[in-house]
């Protein structure tokens, strides 16, 4: 997680050839929560606050989705 707001957060990811550690693609992506009764943006509770500012520090997923 590269940022957090009141009612978004940000996530950046990185596609790397294992062989070499080459750089292959880069993504950043914005998610912002949505009410869908209030049909508007709603606030992150503090508890999602909380674990995606913690964020998941040195996990490396692969591409069969199994953390390495």
């Amino acid at each position: 997680t590269s940022a957090v707001g009141t009612s978004s957060f940000t996530l950046n990811a990185s596609v790397h050839r294992p062989a070499t550690d080459t750089l292959l693609a880069q993504a950043t992506t914005v998610y912002v929560k949505f009410d869908e009764a209030k049909g508007s943006k709603a606030a992150l509770d503090p508890h999602e606050k909380e674990s995606l500012q913690q964020g998941a520090p040195d996990v490396i997923v692969d591409a069969s989705g199994l953390r390495v």
